[in-house]
């Protein structure tokens, strides 16, 4: 039972695929992942995770975020930051 509810956490409910941009506000629950370009503000109680190759220029606000592209901006993260 424990289990189950780690997963169902872990898995991505939007997603930014590379060659995609989006420039505005992202508000979220769970977990998002980025891979293309993305500008503006993001908001989230979950987890945000910037791919490889993603551009992002935002403010962020989220519980926890693993970088592994470029971000730019203000990160304000509540549990925990990896950054690749």
């Amino acid at each position: 039972m424990l289990g189950r509810k780690k997963r169902e956490e872990e898995e991505v409910r939007a997603f930014l695929g590379k060659g995609a941009e989006f420039t505005g506000k992202l508000m979220f629950n769970g977990s998002v992942r980025i891979d293309g370009d993305f500008k503006g503000n993001i908001f989230g109680s979950g987890t945000l995770v910037v791919g490889e190759g993603a551009e992002v220029e935002a403010d962020i606000r989220v519980d926890s975020v693993m970088v592994s592209g470029a971000v730019r901006g203000r990160i304000d993260v509540k549990k925990k930051v990896r950054i690749f």
